[in-house]
């Protein structure tokens, strides 16, 4: 890729309830790509907000307040089949952990993940 070739953004819709964690989230997307990726741009709203936005290319569900758990992933995968969904939920729940990759999660994130690791689970997954 040519070093002068300038990236569109990829759009990271970011679903929570909790304000402090709707910040911290969002701006883990907002930092500068490493070099050859493109810069992420995090977009929040309500579900119905997000799933409207068809200039989506992933979304970050945080299941720690999110009321309707793997429904809530079932319900946007009904709906927008092609959207790449990244969880984050609680660790050492591994029914939960599967239930979530079976409802069409690309990626499962525990609160002990870095936002490094967060950044990665979208890049490695941009293609």
């Amino acid at each position: 890729m040519s070093p002068n070739r300038k990236l569109e953004p990829i759009r990271v819709g970011v679903l929570t309830a909790e304000p402090l964690r709707l910040a911290g989230i969002a701006s883990i997307f907002e930092d500068l790509p490493s070099e050859g990726y493109a810069p992420l741009s995090p977009v929040v709203g309500s579900l119905e907000e997000l799933l409207s936005d068809c200039t989506l290319a992933f979304l970050v569900v945080d299941l720690h307040s999110s009321a309707g758990g793997v429904k809530t992933l079932e319900a946007i995968r009904r709906r927008r089949p092609g959207l790449r969904l990244i969880v984050i939920g609680p660790e050492g729940d591994d029914k939960l952990i599967l239930d979530s990759i079976m409802a069409g999660a690309r990626a499962y994130l525990d609160l002990k993940a870095s936002p490094q690791i967060a950044r990665q689970a979208v890049e490695a997954d941009r293609k």
